[in-house]
């Protein structure tokens, strides 16, 4: 915002839970300017090891909020050691079920992606999906997790 103590607007994707990694993640900032491919180069520069703007793209003026197009979020689940295989169907998770869009096991990693919308009622968290998977609680916590993917539909210009 513009003013005595100018501040940047920034919209980050949907929140990660302590201890979740992602690999690409999206967010919304507002430029006064052109951005230009050498100026995430020399932000990159500065950012902490791990932390990489990769791309940018321009968002026409009214267009949806990343909040507001965020569709689903893709996860890759680590088996521990002692822990039953993963099962072939996300039939286990009862009520969580419904906000199942993909499932794959590939070895001891599953790979889930959840609904992620918002006007579809409750988005649990991965720590629900964690516990209707039967991880005893004292072990919950130590399954790898990483976010692979936040899907968004296409942007679309809102009408005034």
């Amino acid at each position: 915002t513009e003013g005595y103590n100018p501040h940047i607007r920034l919209s980050m994707g949907p929140a990660l839970s302590l201890g979740i990694e992602a690999l690409a993640e999206h967010f919304d900032v507002e430029c006064h300017a052109d951005v230009e491919p050498r100026m995430l180069s020399r932000a990159n520069l500065v950012l902490p090891d791990g932390l990489q703007l990769i791309a940018y793209q321009r968002l026409a003026e009214g267009t949806a909020s990343l909040g507001k197009t965020v569709v689903a979020c893709r996860y890759r689940l680590r088996r521990l050691p002692g822990l039953p295989e993963w099962p072939d169907s996300p039939a286990i998770l009862g009520d969580l079920t419904a906000t199942v869009l993909g499932w794959r096991v590939v070895g001891d990693d599953l790979v889930v992606t959840l609904n992620a919308r918002q006007t579809d009622g409750p988005t649990p968290g991965i720590k629900a999906l964690i516990a209707a998977l039967g991880v005893p609680g004292p072990q919950a916590p130590l399954v790898p997790v990483v976010r692979e993917a936040t899907i968004i539909e296409a942007r679309r210009v809102a009408v005034a």
